[in-house]
């Protein structure tokens, strides 16, 4: 059982709280073996759009690299 889920919240405000059942707590040894592999950064990079934190925060995150870079288009004027 979960929080109560409020039918007029959007389905990205679902999805946060909805996906937290299916978190694993627990690491077995391949688990761990491949958390603390040399690729993990490669890995981690290239799974960041299917990130649940980028779903939840996408927009905020665009909007403020979108100000960041007419800030900087703007400076180089």
């Amino acid at each position: 059982m979960g929080p109560p889920i409020d039918p007029a919240a959007p389905a990205v405000d679902l999805y946060g709280e909805g996906s937290r059942k299916y978190r694993r707590t627990v690491y077995t040894h391949n688990e761990w073996v491949k958390h603390r592999s040399s690729d993990r950064f490669v890995n981690n990079i290239s799974t960041l759009v299917y990130s649940g934190i980028y779903k939840n925060i996408g927009k905020e995150v665009l909007a403020t690299s979108s100000v960041a870079v007419f800030v900087w288009a703007w400076n180089m004027l």
